[in-house]
């Protein structure tokens, strides 16, 4: 059987080539680990990328990105489980995925991330190079139609 990061390798190679949603690639990320255990920290690291989902509003916790369960209690006080997972090898791991992926769709996950993230949580200012990436990547899928959106 191959290991855990060759499988996640050989899926992205696929998707490198592909038209797919962010919730596509979750589902593909879900079905090919499900029930694995021991998950490597990079499979982990995907699969809270593309977990995590954009909202065209901020989410209660102030975020672009949130997952798609959170709750509010007595008080008010929003909880979202995954936001609080968030690190700073986490951070650094989505920024050098940056650079290692040519896919648009990839790239904007993973700039849009960083961008929002890693100030909340290393206090280092965003590069403005990955704004710019971030920027191009959603750019570049609308002008290629990469990706259907629903916008209702």
């Amino acid at each position: 059987m191959e290991n855990l990061n060759d499988t996640l390798n050989n899926l992205f190679e696929d998707l490198e080539k592909s038209k797919i949603s962010t919730d596509e690639i979750h589902n593909q990320l879900k079905n090919t680990f499900e029930g694995v255990e021991n998950l490597t920290f990079e499979v982990e690291a995907e699969i809270m990328a593309f977990y995590l989902r954009e909202s065209s509003e901020k989410t209660g916790l102030g975020y672009h990105f949130g997952s798609a369960i959170s709750w509010q209690n007595d008080e008010g006080e929003i909880f979202d489980s995954t936001i609080s997972e968030l690190n700073q090898e986490l951070v650094n791991y989505w920024e050098k995925r940056i650079k290692q992926t040519n896919n648009p769709i990839l790239k904007s996950r993973y700039s849009g991330l960083v961008f929002e993230f890693k100030y909340p949580i290393t206090k280092q200012k965003v590069n403005r190079e990955v704004v710019e990436i971030y920027i191009k990547s959603l750019i570049e899928i609308v002008k290629e139609r990469l990706c259907e959106y629903n916008f209702n």
